[in-house]
């Protein structure tokens, strides 16, 4: 049985913003903070320790990018990622920008965003 990202990748879902080598890039469309990302490799990965040199390159190339973007479109003060993959054992990072009138800041906004 394929996990639910791994399911989520075998359709044409509009969420999808970038398509990588390793990795797809959606909106989060559940989340009430504009500009939340979520980065997913593409193959089915549990651990850090599964990912090759280069999806580590590719995944810093992607954080970067998605940190510069967010900025100029969403006034993002602040980038936070952060990976919990929990719920869905398949590895995934949360890309959270914060507006710089944010009220809510660092793990507040964090946890807010996410539920």
């Amino acid at each position: 049985m394929k996990c639910a990202i791994c399911n989520l990748h075998e359709t044409n879902i509009p969420e999808i913003v970038d398509v990588a080598k390793f990795w797809v890039v959606r909106l989060n469309p559940s989340s009430s903070v504009q500009g939340y990302r979520i980065i997913e490799p593409k193959r089915h990965v549990e651990n850090w320790n599964e990912l090759s040199n280069d999806e580590f390159a590719e995944m810093g190339d992607l954080i970067k990018k998605l940190e510069i973007n967010l900025k100029e479109m969403y006034n993002a003060e602040r980038v936070y990622v952060v990976t919990i993959s929990e719920q869905v054992r398949h590895l995934h990072l949360h890309v959270i920008p914060r507006a710089e009138d944010s009220a809510l800041k660092g793990l507040p906004l964090i946890n807010n965003a996410i539920l």
